[in-house]
């Protein structure tokens, strides 16, 4: 059976950038133990367990579909009941169940493109987070999600485009119209799970990061475009 696990999809199951970085790194630290696969009538298993801080051990359970993809997850550790999405542990044992070597769960090759603009993205959460507390009870789930997500086309083209919210996610359909909101501190909703007054404390402190970077990638782009019609 072939695992359908990439970095995109461990990503979008976690509970932030941090989590997902903090798990990645779990997996490079070899903190996850073997893992034991289950198979019966009712569902397809893997078990395994995690060394956490402070010498805990936590056990972690990834269900799958017959198909290879990822059903459920469980994991024994606190913030895993607190928050919604993957922890680091759940994310750690994804990164080792994605590059295993058994031959039953050969993962599909992921294209290079994918694999060189997700570890751009890897380098700027990394340089975002420095900044940030690393304290996870820092982060609140009152605060909006700004996330991105990279395309890539039958022509190879690359291209981002982001989503916006809190446990459930929106598309952002226009990069101008959302700076403009912000810098007006307007009202808007999304839909009938997002709306929310645009400032900069509404915001979670990747999105902060993110909003910052998107600006001045734009302003960027302005001037280059200014000089180019001179």
């Amino acid at each position: 059976m072939w695992i359908k696990l990439d970095e995109y999809k461990i990503r979008q199951m976690t509970t932030s950038g941090n989590v997902f970085l903090n798990g990645k790194q779990y997996y490079k630290e070899g903190r996850v133990g073997e893992l034991l696969f289950k198979n019966d009538a009712v569902q397809k298993l893997v078990l395994t367990k995690v060394n956490g801080s402070e010498q805990q051990r936590y056990k972690v359970k990834i269900i799958l579909t017959d198909d290879g993809n990822v059903k459920d997850y469980d994991c024994t550790c606190k913030a895993f009941e607190t928050w919604t999405g993957a922890c680091k542990h759940v994310s750690a044992t994804l990164f080792k169940l994605m590059e295993s070597d058994t031959p039953e769960l050969a993962t599909p090759i992921v294209e290079k493109k994918y694999i060189m603009a997700e570890t751009l993205f890897d380098h700027f959460q990394k340089d975002a987070y420095e900044e940030i507390d690393k304290d996870e009870t820092a982060l609140s789930f009152d605060k909006v999600q700004l996330l991105p997500k990279i395309i890539i086309g039958y022509d190879h083209n690359c291209c981002v485009s982001f989503t916006i919210g809190r446990e459930k996610q929106y598309v952002l359909k226009s990069i101008d119209d959302f700076i403009h909101m912000m810098n007006s501190g307007v009202q808007h909703f999304y839909g009938k799970d997002l709306a929310f007054r645009h400032k900069i404390s509404s915001l979670d402190p990747f999105a902060i990061k993110m909003f910052e970077f998107i600006v001045n990638e734009r302003d960027y782009f302005e001037q280059m475009a200014k000089h180019s019609g001179n």
